[in-house]
């Protein structure tokens, strides 16, 4: 798998996925692909949009089905000027 600039990989708990809403419904891999599709600054930024589309998923029940772990690896752009320096 090649990850390119700008592109993050993210490996996440079932913590994630399993957290639930007042009514019960999970938040799901439907819910995670949609946030990964938004576009993110980097790494962090993505990081924090995840847990706060979850943390608004679930409003006030606090309800989860375990940890929630969330890691993201992106590759920067190479800075050009840095790179002729070399």
């Amino acid at each position: 798998m090649a990850v390119h600039a700008g592109e993050f990989v993210t490996f996440y708990s079932d913590g994630l996925i399993n957290a639930a809403n007042e009514y019960g419904e999970a938040f799901g891999l439907t819910r995670l692909a949609a946030v990964l599709e938004k576009p993110a600054e980097d790494a962090q930024a993505l990081v924090a949009m995840l847990l706060e589309e979850v943390e608004d998923f679930i409003g006030g029940s606090a309800k989860r089905n375990g940890d929630v772990t969330v890691v993201v690896l992106g590759r920067m752009a190479r800075n050009d000027s840095a790179a002729n320096s070399e």
